[in-house]
């Protein structure tokens, strides 16, 4: 998977300094959230999609309505308004992540966020453990907690 991690000044009761973006290059030009509708951050996106080669920004996935995550969607908007806005969208096909470990787990084999970051920065995905467990929310993957109970109680 292609992507470029933008970081957005931000500060609010949820972040204090710096918050970060995705954005996803390939078929679907994807941003995940949109901190800042500064003009720099704006730019960042815009350069980040023509350094990649994709033409528009062609959605934008809100994983929630917190500030640090909506608060430049509107500059987004009149920027690319030809983006859908979605709200805890599944990430395009091909994402590279590699969520079907998830589906294979052995019951005694759960993996916790922190195990899945370090599958991922394994395969080469610098991503941090607060993001995973956002995207496997946005996703409806249940927690470890929870998957390691469901599978307790179909193995019975």
């Amino acid at each position: 998977m292609r992507y470029t991690r933008l970081t957005a000044p931000h500060d609010s009761p949820y972040a204090q300094g710096s918050v970060h973006a995705y954005l996803l290059h390939g078929e679907v030009p994807t941003l995940v959230d949109a901190p800042s509708g500064t003009d720099t951050f704006i730019d960042e996106v815009q350069e980040a999609l023509r350094a990649a080669g994709d033409d528009t920004l062609a959605q934008v996935i809100v994983t929630h309505a917190h500030p640090d995550h909506i608060d430049g969607a509107v500059a987004v908007h009149a920027r690319w308004p030809q983006a859908v806005f979605r709200k805890r969208a599944p990430l395009p096909d091909g994402d590279g992540i590699p969520w079907r470990l998830i589906e294979k787990e052995p019951m005694d084999g759960v993996l916790s966020d922190d195990q899945l970051v370090a599958v991922l920065k394994g395969s080469g995905v610098d991503i941090a453990r607060r993001t995973v467990a956002k995207y496997r929310e946005s996703l409806n993957i249940p927690s470890s907690i929870q998957r390691r109970r469901m599978a307790q109680s179909e193995a019975r």
